[in-house]
C-alpha cells in the first residue's frame, strides 16, 4: 500500500488530511507537526508522496523542508504544498523550493485526492 507523509501543525487540518488519505485515497498515512519531525521520519521511512504545510513551527518552514528533501533525500518524490498564508507563501516560491503541486487552504478535498491518486497510480 502507498504511504503518504503529511506535515501539518494544526491538528484539525492534519485530521482532515489523514481522513482524506486513508479513506478516499486508500493509502497509509503518517502525520507530523514540524519540518524537523518530518526529517526524522524520512530517516526511517520512504513515503511515496508528501503533503507539506508551508507555515510550520520550529527552525524550518515548509519551503526549507522541501529544499532539503530535493537536495539530500529524494529529488523525485511528489510533494504537495499547502498554505493559508498566501501573502507570505506563494506558488512561485513553493515551486522553486521543490513542490510538484500547490494549493491554498482551505483546500479542495477532491483536487487533493485526485492529485494524490494520479501520483500514486491508484
Amino acid at each position: 500500500m502507498a504511504l503518504i507523509l503529511a506535515v501539518e501543525d494544526r491538528e484539525d487540518n492534519l485530521n482532515l488530511i489523514r481522513d482524506l488519505i486513508t479513506v478516499q485515497v486508500k493509502a497509509d498515512f503518517i502525520g507530523v507537526e514540524t519540518a524537523e519531525e518530518a526529517l526524522e521520519a524520512l530517516a526511517e521511512i520512504q513515503p511515496d508522496a508528501m503533503v507539506v504545510d508551508l507555515a510550520l513551527p520550529g527552525e524550518l518552514d515548509g519551503l526549507d523542508l522541501m529544499r532539503i528533501i530535493r537536495a539530500k533525500i529524494d529529488p523525485n518524490m511528489p510533494i504537495m504544498a499547502m498554505t493559508a498564508l498566501t501573502e507570505h507563501y506563494n506558488e512561485a516560491a513553493a515551486r522553486a523550493a521543490g513542490c510538484d503541486a500547490f494549493t491554498e487552504k482551505p483546500f479542495k478535498p477532491r483536487w487533493v485526492r485526485d492529485t494524490l491518486v494520479q501520483w500514486l497510480g491508484l
